[in-house]
């Protein structure tokens, strides 16, 4: 997904969490490059990515030096005879080391797209993915005019509970992270999106939960360990929030049994997996009363049953 945005929104500004990103900003070579034009860097910069195996090479090189320039790519492709400075230059020769060493993009720039918004994000949060919009798609979709209070479960940067805040405005939203760092990003987005009213909970799934909701939308670790992992990105992100153990069904079983206390009668529940777990998931939602209702590539939604015994 593109750098443009459908709503507009200008880009994050940075965060004093210092994230990885910040630091490269900080580090300058002894070396004195020699004078270079924005087109024979970026010719240069995309032809070492493709060696180093990154297929998006061509677009990394201009948002590595847009995001040196503070820039917008368009202004790069208008002003290719323009010579760098000496220190635009070395930034942007940190900034393509980390880079071929498949260091997140995301995380060298400080912010990464989801659903048309920008996104600050450190090595303390899963690089946004765009099929995690497909839980919003679900969420839109299925949603009732009576469904009114949300909770986001492993909320990381915060892009879904934001982005639920902002698309259903007349809905409460609470965010559960077991992560500090995790939820000092989130509470930095939701506040440079005008999402303050998003509520941030440090808690183990929904240990914390003080009441019932009507919606619960949950992307979990959900990565089996012993998969063989072809992506050498995914090296660079937390652990936490990508691996789960039992196959990499442990976190999401554990939040299906707490929807029975946690999640409303009628209530709704939106999670993300990778698809070859899904019949596994429905099989073990179904233990729970949850009634699988559709699936959106990596997203699958259930229903609970209006009548059940209290539990609260």
């Amino acid at each position: 997904m593109g750098v443009g945005s459908r709503h507009g929104a200008l880009r994050p500004t940075a965060i004093s969490i210092s994230p990885t990103m910040l630091q490269y900003n900080a580090l300058m070579s002894h070396s004195t490059p020699s004078p270079t034009s924005v087109d024979t860097w970026l010719a240069a910069a995309a032809a070492q990515l493709r060696t180093a195996g990154i297929a998006s090479s061509r677009l990394d090189s201009e948002l590595l030096l847009s995001y040196v320039l503070q820039r917008p790519r368009h202004w790069l492709h208008a002003h290719g005879d323009s010579v760098l400075s000496q220190a635009h230059q070395m930034q942007a020769e940190q900034l393509l080391t980390c880079r071929l060493r498949h260091e997140p993009l995301a995380y060298l720039v400080g912010y990464k797209e989801f659903y048309g918004r920008d996104f600050v994000v450190s090595p303390a949060v899963l690089v946004p993915r765009p099929e995690t919009e497909q839980m919003i798609t679900l969420l839109l979709q299925l949603i009732q005019p009576t469904q009114r209070t949300i909770a986001d479960v492993g909320t990381g940067s915060g892009i879904l509970a934001i982005t639920t805040q902002l698309e259903l405005p007349q809905c409460q939203v609470d965010a559960y992270d077991i992560s500090l760092e995790a939820l000092a990003i989130a509470q930095h987005n939701s506040k440079q999106h005008g999402a303050t009213s998003v509520h941030f909970i440090q808690s183990d799934l929904l240990a914390a939960a003080q009441q019932r909701y009507d919606v619960i939308l949950a992307n979990l670790p959900y990565v089996n360990p012993t998969w063989q992992r072809d992506d050498r990105e995914t090296a660079h992100e937390p652990a936490l929030a990508l691996f789960a153990e039992d196959d990499g069904f442990a976190l999401i079983s554990t939040l299906l049994a707490q929807t029975e206390q946690w999640l409303a009668p009628s209530g709704l529940l939106i999670l993300e997996a990778d698809p070859c777990q899904h019949s596994r998931i429905i099989a073990r939602a179904a233990a729970h009363q949850l009634t699988h209702m559709r699936s959106e590539g990596y997203a699958l939604a259930f229903a609970k049953p209006k009548i059940l015994h209290s539990t609260i």
